[in-house]
């Protein structure tokens, strides 16, 4: 057992004493692809940008919870106000796309809604030929808005936080 201590330690101390390896820098990599292919390609800096405040944030994991209860949790406010604009204009084939931006506190509860963006409207006509008229969906966006005012968001956001929901309605989507 003592010799084969004694004959590995010399092993150790050759391995133990060799030069490093020269370290490289980022101009040292920059140098090797300069004037090359990639020239164009390549950002470096020296410098750092200083930025003000951009103010409170919310986590990704809230945005995409908000998203996905409005999705889920009251998609049918939305089909409920469509059905509403099917009985008013008495024709079931209304469909369209739409936005709504809600405003949600950090208690979790919609304090301002707004739709825009409205493309609700007839797709097929009740007469058709010539007379074919395609009514738009005009009490849709309040019906929309008034239902969102009634939205409580869990998790809440972290701070007062502003998001926009695309949505589409209607058969034809």
């Amino acid at each position: 057992m003592f010799k084969s201590i004694c004959f590995s330690l010399p092993i150790l101390v050759v391995f133990a004493c060799a030069p490093k390896a020269k370290q490289t820098t980022n101009a040292d990599l920059a140098a090797q692809f300069s004037g090359g292919e990639y020239e164009g390609d390549m950002v470096t800096t020296d410098t750092y940008h200083n930025v003000e405040d951009q103010g409170d944030a919310i986590s990704p994991r809230v945005q995409q919870s908000i998203q996905t209860t409005i999705e889920t949790a009251f998609i049918g406010d939305f089909e409920r106000c469509l059905e509403k604009e099917m009985e008013r204009l008495e024709n079931v084939n209304i469909a369209g796309t739409f936005t709504l931006e809600v405003t949600i506190d950090t208690s979790g509860k919609v304090t301002a809604a707004k739709a825009g963006n409205l493309d609700v409207k007839e797709r097929k006509a009740l007469k058709a030929g010539a007379e074919a008229q395609f009514r738009d969906a005009t009490e849709f966006g309040g019906c929309v808005e008034k239902q969102a005012m009634l939205w409580e968001f869990d998790p809440a956001p972290e701070a007062v936080y502003r998001h926009t929901y695309s949505g589409k309605v209607g058969e034809a989507w």
